[in-house]
């Protein structure tokens, strides 16, 4: 009678799941995909704890890049805490938002115009790149959410399964605590710049630049507020 309870059980569990399934925006349940060049090292080594690792989800994957992506070093970047790697490698120091507005002002030719209009691209840019980035950290918390039903819904747990889905979950966890770094300074950093080119050069253009930086400031509050299945 036990091993059909656990039978019935676990055919209700798995019922459930792909229903959710089907109304979640990945369409799938973690399907795995090779890795992609960037890779994503298991959360924890068959070493560490007896835990198993898990497979890296094809949502998985495409946070990771958009994320390195919207956070890599470009010399038409502002400069921002590294995501992948340590942010003070190149510098030496951690990074402040003073640093993207001498990088601006050290370009051979700068125009205080010519400021203004390349801190309102950047900006533009960032706000394109942000929606669909939101996306796939909303899929991958889906995901997360459903290795959380699946651990606690299967007959017979194994405890290096939920060792490994919780350090997974963590790893994301803190992938996108990075972002939220990142975007923070990307948005203090275009600030200071525009506070600068005020004094230096007020500029009509300003009112275009603080009118986008207003934009880029509620994406960074809905960002620390993890609201990013509602955007």
């Amino acid at each position: 009678m036990s091993s059909f309870l656990g039978s019935v059980r676990f055919v209700i569990t798995l019922a459930a799941l792909l229903i959710v399934a089907g109304c979640a925006q990945t369409g799938d349940f973690g399907r795995a995909r090779q890795m992609s060049p960037l890779g994503i090292s298991p959360p924890v080594s068959r070493q560490e704890s007896g835990a198993r690792s898990l497979v890296v989800t094809s949502e998985e994957i495409e946070m990771r890049n958009r994320i390195e992506t919207f956070a890599s070093f470009e010399n038409s970047r502002p400069p921002t805490l590294g995501v992948l790697d340590n942010p003070r490698a190149r510098s030496g120091r951690d990074l402040a938002p003073e640093d993207y507005y001498n990088r601006l002002r050290g370009q051979k030719s700068a125009t205080p115009a010519g400021l203004y209009g390349k801190i309102l691209n950047d900006i533009q840019i960032d706000l394109e790149r942000i929606p669909p980035l939101f996306a796939a950290i909303c899929a991958v918390k889906e995901i997360d959410r459903r290795r959380g039903v699946a651990i606690t819904g299967i007959s017979r747990p194994d405890a290096r399964s939920g060792q490994a889905q919780e350090a997974r979950r963590l790893q994301n966890q803190r992938l996108t605590s990075r972002f939220v770094q990142a975007l923070a300074l990307r948005h203090d950093s275009y600030a200071f710049a525009l506070e600068q080119l005020l004094v230096d050069a007020p500029y009509e253009q300003a009112r275009r630049v603080d009118g986008k930086i207003s934009e880029l400031a509620a994406r960074l509050e809905a960002a620390r507020a993890s609201q990013y299945c509602r955007s």
